[in-house]
Parts: C-alpha cells; structure tokens; sequence
C-alpha cells in the first residue's frame, strides 16, 4: 500500500472512531478541528469528502433501524408476538427496498 493510501485509511479511521465513540454533541467541533489541522488543501477536501461519505452511511443505517423498528412495531401490535424467525430476517435486512416493498 502506497503511503498516500496508508493516509486515507488512517483518516478514515480516525473519521470513524469520531462518528462511532464520541457523543454526538462533540462530533461536528472534533471533525472541524481535523480539516483544519491539515496543511494541503487538497487533503483538506479529501478528508471532507470522506466525512460526507461517513456521515451518509450512518443516515442509511439510522433509517434501516427506523423501518425495522417500526415495521416490528406494526406487526406486533396486529399480529401479537412475532416469530422468532420473522424477526431475525427483519433485523438482518440490509436493503431499505424491501421495506418499501
């Protein structure tokens, strides 16, 4: 791995290990205080490229827990208990397109 390549998953990490371990309320500041810590300004857009990209994937995975939880929700409340093995599909779903099948 080239050490260009070694930068962007370090970055990539450290974008990571923001989103997923420091509060919410921490986030934007700590990401603001990395781009502006980098010295080139094409790292700089790279690295907020990168945060868009991160910040988008947790959006997904905000809405895919949403519907399971919601479509749980719905059929519990209609149909009682839901099987064992209904619920263990639901929650493994990865794709937001079979809920809107």
């Amino acid at each position: 791995m080239t050490e260009n390549g070694r930068w962007r998953e370090f970055m990539a990490f450290i974008i990571a290990l923001v989103y997923h371990e420091r509060p919410m309320s921490e986030v934007p500041r700590l990401l603001e205080d990395m781009v502006s810590s980098l010295r080139s300004e094409d790292k700089r857009q790279e690295v907020e490229a990168m945060q868009k990209t991160m910040a988008q994937a947790l959006e997904e995975k905000g809405k895919l827990e949403g519907k399971r939880e919601t479509l749980l929700q719905m059929l519990c409340k209609r149909f009682g208990e839901v099987p064992a093995a209904m619920r263990t599909t639901i929650e493994t779903t990865e794709d937001l397109q079979q809920f809107k099948e």
